[in-house]
């Protein structure tokens, strides 16, 4: 048996969600709660979320997710904003240093647009 399941309702405004024997009926704005209650739990949990990345192919990624990128509120570093269809804007903080790295390696990228990169 699953240990979750879920099915939309047929004018997708609801979410039947069912985990081990209990069901909820949850709008959108219900099931974001959820989500960053359990986004919450998942980062106390062991074992932690690795630090490195799985290794290419072994997972799905979004093509061209929808971006932002703004000065952070105290301005020593940026804000960098990623749309995610299931989780919706997740926000990350970058500081100068990151910043700059980033840019490194988004430069060697496009450099070597063309060429297969490695991890």
């Amino acid at each position: 048996m699953s240990i979750a399941a879920f099915e939309p309702s047929p004018d997708g405004t609801l979410a039947r969600v069912t985990i081990a024997e209990h069901e909820l009926v949850l709008d959108a704005q219900q099931l974001d709660r959820i989500i960053e209650v359990l986004a919450t739990a998942r980062q106390q949990l062991e074992p932690a979320v690795p630090m490195q990345r799985a290794p290419l192919g072994t997972f799905v990624a979004i093509n061209s997710p929808l971006t932002m990128m703004a000065t952070d509120f105290a301005g020593d570093g940026a804000i960098f904003s990623i749309r995610d269809p299931g989780r919706g804007w997740v926000h990350y903080r970058y500081f100068g240093k990151d910043l700059r790295e980033m840019r490194v390696l988004i430069d060697q990228i496009i450099a070597s647009h063309g060429t297969p990169t490695t991890q």
